[in-house]
């Protein structure tokens, strides 16, 4: 207590009950995580913005449609954090969307919510594209680094021209089944579910075809100020520099692609910012339950996204 003059006499204050709810990282360990609707949608557009992510609401609505999405919600009732999980059979699941409100950071949200994701996956092998941040989190996880992957952003600038044995025309309805194989051969996986909704979802669709035969294939979805291309599947660099090069005289100067590529391509590496797509940030592909990924991974030039890879 302050002193105060002899003079003045001063009551004694009764101690204050202790009328606080227990904090709210301890009422958030025992709220449980749900599985989230496309009601939820505007709390994951918040809770991105919260962490300065986009508010990337188509690439949300695909993720609802083609995943797994799960919450945990705060007292207040606003969302706390999300992760998604994605399963391709018994061969892979992919995690993505790990987010935690900033006002939560590292209060033990995020490793909640990818062990409920890893429990989900029920033994599955998992993939993940983790940024610097996260991989701490994840390694502690069992998670191990495979390769790294580089996003570019910019402007398509088509010189020199670019050729191959094959030849480059937009997608069909007819040519769904045929890459649907195509798909399956290169990801070992079956994600004829997630192609099903990406066919709605993305913008263009094109198909590498040689003697008939489709070697390849390529997608590009509209995302807030740019166009993102993926997946990019191709015997090899030179088919998927044919298929990038499709889709930057498809959209035009004006608008900005995005591509993401993995290390194990150098060639296209390479040929990326010489055609105006410059490095932008790096994540790591990380695996847990397996060694190597399922498939002829060396055809998989870029992902679909980051969140579904």
């Amino acid at each position: 207590m302050t002193p105060t003059p002899s003079s003045v006499a001063v009551p004694a204050v009764p101690p204050t009950p202790n009328t606080q709810a227990a904090p709210v990282t301890e009422l958030l360990r025992e709220e449980p995580i749900r599985r989230l609707r496309l009601d939820d949608l505007p709390a994951c557009l918040r809770l991105a913005q919260n962490r300065s992510w986009p508010p990337e609401e188509q690439k949300w609505r695909f993720l609802f449609a083609a995943g797994q999405v799960y919450g945990l919600a705060d007292p207040a009732g606003e969302l706390a954090a999300t992760v998604v999980l994605t399963p391709y059979g018994p061969e892979l699941a992919v995690i993505g969307m790990v987010l935690v409100a900033a006002r939560y950071n590292r209060q033990g949200l995020g490793r909640r919510l990818m062990q409920h994701a890893l429990a989900e996956a029920h033994g599955t092998p998992v993939a993940l594209y983790a940024t610097e941040a996260g991989r701490p989190l994840y390694e502690e996880l069992g998670f191990r680094t495979l390769i790294a992957s580089t996003t570019h952003v910019g402007y398509f600038q088509p010189r020199p021209a670019t050729t191959g044995p094959g030849r480059v025309r937009p997608a069909t309805l007819a040519d769904s089944a045929a890459i649907f194989r195509l798909d399956a051969q290169v990801t070992g996986t079956n994600r004829q579910a997630v192609l099903d909704q990406l066919l709605v979802f993305a913008e263009h669709w094109w198909v590498l075809e040689h003697n008939g035969v489709i070697k390849g294939y390529a997608a590009a979805w509209r995302n807030i100020g740019q166009v993102v291309m993926g997946p990019v599947i191709a015997p090899d660099a030179a088919g998927a520099q044919q298929l990038v090069a499709a889709a930057g005289k498809a959209l035009g100067p004006a608008e900005l692609l995005r591509l993401e590529v993995d290390a194990r391509h150098p060639t296209l590496l390479a040929w990326v910012p010489q055609h105006g797509l410059q490095p932008t940030f790096t994540t790591s592909l990380m695996l847990h339950g397996t060694d190597a990924l399922p498939g002829n991974r060396t055809q998989l030039f870029s992902p679909i996204m980051l969140a579904l890879d």
